[in-house]
């Protein structure tokens, strides 16, 4: 099993192919292929700014004294498409002909003031708070990496994942890494920047708007790709130019002048009287699409087995499933996943020799294919008790 990490508009996805490459999704391991997933496109930006001052001496972690710093700004600070990782560039330009950017993941550590300190790994970068620094930096290739080796980074969220605000200061030394393990060397004579006092804030771009604020208004900033953001809150100007693509409805769907999608969508496969109808009109579920009805306290489910609930996606889960929802059925005919409760109908029967994953989070084995998943039925595990085998669904 694998998922996807997301995808990026505007200045992230310049890096999202690296980073994502370099630091990864951190998935659990499995064998086979990983599950399929989508990304949205796109274009915005927006900006913030930070002072800088004087440079000062650092000393790097397991280097020689590095002397005076670069000191640099930050500027059109700004999250990705999930919020975290933000992304700002630096002033001015290093060597290099590429922009360098500061790269802040704000991870489930507690807000409040962070002392930063000398990483040993990259990878654990998006497991927890994180700052970087990317010199000479494109889609295909990071010219050079800096990590903080001191400073502190004060922040606060305002309202998860997109609006928080913060101060940062920091000295970044250069340091190599190990594309296969991401283990992080100091050498010595390395480079070092300054942030000597960048303080951010993102701000909601309108009342009530809850989507990644870089989507609002992109036309307004200069961008020759704005789309049209529905179901954000509030009515994305961008709506207003009737050849821009809109995003966040279903194909066959409009967006209203109010900022909500209207009408059924296309992969709607029950009566057109059964959707969005509100309360009191019951949750159709396995219908091709989430009726929204779902979201609504006390709706009875409709269109699925008594022994089955609806996922987000609208679709018909066997309760005893214990794995990720997102799993099930995919329609993919390498994502058989087993040991989560019940059969995957991915799979080609119910064998333990038609496992693809078998150490998804919820599943009662945990390591690779087969391991002790019951080989006559790969929905649940087998122990061993008084000679004979018996079905588990953990073990």
């Amino acid at each position: 099993m694998s998922s996807s990490c997301g995808g990026f508009r505007g200045r992230g996805f310049m890096l999202a192919v690296v980073l994502v490459g370099v630091i990864g999704c951190r998935d659990d391991a499995g064998t086979g292929a990983g599950h399929s997933g989508g990304q949205d496109v796109g274009g915005g930006g927006a900006d913030a700014h930070g002072g800088g001052e004087t440079g000062s001496g650092a000393q790097g972690a397991g280097g020689a004294a590095l002397g005076p710093c670069t000191t640099v700004d930050v500027i059109a600070f700004a999250p990705s498409d999930g919020g975290s990782p933000f992304f700002g560039e630096l002033v001015p330009s290093l060597d290099g002909s590429k922009p360098d950017y500061l790269e802040v993941w704000l991870g489930s550590d507690a807000t409040g003031t962070i002392d930063l300190l000398p990483p040993t790994n990259l990878f654990d970068c998006g497991a927890s708070t994180c700052v970087l620094a990317l010199a000479d930096a494109s889609q295909d290739s990071i010219g050079a990496w800096f990590v903080p080796t001191d400073g502190t980074l004060s922040w606060a969220t305002i309202e998860a994942p997109y609006y928080v605000t913060g101060s940062l200061h920091a000295i970044l030394t250069e340091v190599a890494i190990d594309a296969a393990t991401g283990d992080i060397t100091y050498p010595d004579g390395a480079r070092c920047l300054e942030i000597t006092k960048f303080d951010f804030d993102i701000p909601r771009p309108a009342d009530g708007w809850t989507c990644n604020p870089t989507y609002y208004g992109e036309a307004a900033t200069g961008s020759t790709n704005a789309y049209c953001d529905c179901a954000c809150g509030a009515l994305d100007p961008d709506c207003l130019d009737a050849a821009a693509p809109v995003l966040g409805c279903a194909q066959g769907q409009t967006c209203d002048s109010e900022g909500a999608c209207d009408g059924i969508p296309d992969a709607w496969t029950c009566g057109e009287n059964s959707y969005d109808q509100g309360a009191g009109n019951g949750c159709q579920c396995g219908c091709g699409y989430p009726d929204p009805d779902c979201a609504l306290p006390g709706e009875a489910l409709e269109g699925c087995q008594l022994d089955e609930v609806c996922t987000d996606w609208g679709t018909c889960l066997p309760a005893s499933w214990t794995c990720d929802p997102g799993f099930y059925d995919t329609g993919f005919e390498e994502d058989c996943d087993c040991g989560c409760g019940a059969f995957d109908p991915d799979c080609f029967d119910s064998l333990a020799a038609s496992c693809h994953f078998c150490g998804d989070p919820g599943s009662c084995n945990t390591g690779a294919c087969p391991g002790t998943i019951d080989p006559m039925n790969n929905a649940v595990c087998a122990r061993a008790s008084g000679g004979r085998s018996v079905a588990t669904q953990n073990p």
